[in-house]
């Protein structure tokens, strides 16, 4: 099994335990700002909880073998 076949499940398990918003989930988000950069492999934006959003970052690690 591959990194990438888990996707659906982990954007599944934002949609509906973590509460975010559908339109918000998706996979493979490059951030960078200078010499920092950072890359998830999916993430979810969280609908407003008491005028605050959370923003899930994960990101998969391959088992060398």
């Amino acid at each position: 099994m591959h990194e990438k076949d888990l996707y659906p499940a982990v954007q599944n398990f934002l949609k509906t335990q973590k509460n975010c918003l559908a339109e918000y989930v998706g996979s493979e988000l490059s951030l960078k700002r200078g010499k920092t950069s950072l890359r998830a492999d999916v993430f979810g934006i969280s609908k407003s909880n008491e005028g605050e959003k959370t923003i899930y970052l994960c990101e998969g690690k391959k088992e060398l073998n």
